[in-house]
């Protein structure tokens, strides 16, 4: 879940929360200890909010808010509005329509019949640029959830570049076109291409300094030694974790240090898909 995307308050809570320079909200910080201290309500609260759902929160995060900024948290968490509630407010909508139509048309006592408007499907009143006696409507801009794809094939249209499967070599390509077959590896900048390469060889890499071992993610007793980077902050270094997921994760800190210290070129290479 993209911090960006969050609805309010989550995004300012998670903004002011925030400890990495990440957009990615369960990479943002810890959460079980967002406020300094271990409090598996936090944990549960932001789960909560990463997979969608709109709960309380918990007044321990509101009270570390208002002591570390000396303010009131800003802003009301969202009423939810009753069918009635929106039922209400579009006809009080039709009636400031109905009443600005009205007073361009010159009528001072409208009847019933002169205020009836067919507002045809896909379409809404222009104001600015209805006259007397002309009614002008215009079409309605595209929300966000019309205008943005639902399936790879709505694309329609792709441009970027792929790695060759026979060569491992990069390739452009610009189709008006999609093809379902063969145009899913098409990554949308050259960066992102060649960083796909240097994970492959990672990932390869990465099993053998393992030596058979694999992370336990949902196991919070035990920290896994990760290879991250922080932007002016060393860059590369190795960290641990123990429930944020991270591709370079390692069973000790010996380990990871060994696997930075011979790789390092190429994971830097990887990073526009580790990031």
């Amino acid at each position: 879940m993209l911090i960006s995307k969050l609805p309010e308050p989550y995004k300012t809570l998670a903004k002011f929360f925030k400890k990495e320079n990440t957009n990615v909200l369960e990479r943002a910080f810890e959460w079980s200890r967002c406020t300094g201290q271990h409090y598996g309500s936090h944990n549960e609260f932001w789960h909560s909010v990463a997979a969608g759902n709109t709960p309380k929160i918990p007044i321990s995060l509101l009270r570390y808010y208002k002591d570390t900024t000396g303010e009131e948290f800003p802003i009301a968490m969202p009423k939810p509005k009753t069918k009635k509630k929106q039922d209400e407010a579009k006809a009080t909508l039709r009636g400031r329509l109905v009443e600005k139509l009205a007073e361009r048309a010159g009528a001072t006592e409208p009847t019933f019949e002169s205020l009836v408007v067919e507002i045809p499907e896909g379409y809404e009143f222009d104001q600015e640029n209805t006259i007397p006696g002309k009614i002008v409507f215009k079409k309605k801009p595209l929300t966000l959830e019309e205008r943005m794809p639902k399936s790879w094939m709505e694309l329609k249209k792709i441009k970027g570049y792929y790695v060759s499967s026979q060569l491992s070599k990069i390739f452009s390509v610009d189709r008006v076109n999609i093809n379902d077959a063969v145009d899913k590896n098409v990554f949308a900048t050259e960066d992102q291409a060649e960083a796909a390469l240097a994970l492959a060889q990672l990932s390869q890499l990465r099993e053998v300094y393992r030596e058979g071992w694999t992370p336990d993610w949902r196991d919070h007793s035990k920290d896994k030694q990760c290879i991250i980077y922080k932007e002016g902050d060393g860059g590369l270094m190795v960290t641990e974790f123990t429930f944020t997921r991270h591709f370079l994760s390692f069973q000790s800190f010996e380990v990871a240090q060994l696997f930075l210290n011979n790789f390092r070129d190429l994971i830097m290479e990887a990073l526009p898909l580790m990031s």
